[in-house]
């Protein structure tokens, strides 16, 4: 059973360096994931993992103070990361979430969680072939196999942690979800001071909960700011 999720963050991000802890309507971009992931039934337990860097001690501060479960290793290892993450917390199976994902809707993570479960596998992914929006990217992770992988794991391997799989289809039964809309094109994660801007301005159109807002509705908002400057232009 999938019910752990574990959200990898870092303050050293190159070109938005801090972006996890900038403050949008009140909150950070992690209290605005967080708050998502916990909206969903599937999770019961929820991580975030950092590293033991000084520059992620601000993240440590913001999980003590919020009272969310922390684990710290490796900052260029990500993927020895994960890995003891989940081994810590008992899993067998997990949730990877980026923390530049603030607007993730807590539905699609019940859905790749149910598709992991339906028949085994190694990994379920919406990225094999994108489709999603940047930002609505969910894998689920078999722990075992994330052990047998990590030994065979280059340096860039173990940075962006689900590439060795991708990169080697015949070892690994890889379960894929695509849309039956192509949004692979739009921009959802928190990147760049535009990406920013831009979650700045979609949240500022809301008048309920954030977390009430689903990927459909989150998709009409960002639709709403695009025909709003495109006047502008006119």
């Amino acid at each position: 059973m999938v019910d752990l999720a574990i959200i990898q963050a870092r303050m050293s991000s190159a070109r938005l360096p801090g972006k996890v802890l900038s403050t949008v309507a009140g909150r950070t971009l992690l209290d605005h994931l967080v708050e998502r992931v916990r909206r969903c039934d599937v999770v019961d337990h929820l991580v975030v993992a950092t590293s033991d860097h000084p520059s992620d001690d601000p993240i440590a501060g913001w999980c003590r103070d919020r009272g969310v479960d922390l684990f710290r290793g490796s900052l260029e290892d990500v993927a020895g990361r994960m890995l003891a993450a989940a081994k810590a917390h008992g899993a067998n199976a997990f949730v990877r979430l980026c923390a530049d994902s603030p607007l993730l809707d807590p539905a699609l993570v019940a859905t790749m969680a149910a598709l992991f479960e339906e028949v085994p596998c190694d990994l379920a992914s919406n990225t094999v072939v994108r489709s999603f929006p940047k930002g609505m990217s969910v894998e689920v992770l078999s722990v075992p196999a994330l052990e047998r992988a990590y030994p065979a794991m280059d340096d860039g391997d173990r940075e962006h942690v689900t590439r060795h799989f991708y990169r080697h289809p015949d070892r690994f039964t890889i379960r894929s979800c695509r849309w039956d809309r192509d949004e692979a094109g739009r921009q959802l994660s928190v990147d760049s001071p535009e990406d920013l801007e831009r979650f700045t301005r979609i949240v500022g159109r809301m008048d309920h909960p954030h977390w009430s807002y689903g990927l459909d509705d989150i998709i009409a908002l960002d639709d709403s700011l695009s025909e709003g400057k495109r006047h502008e232009r006119e």
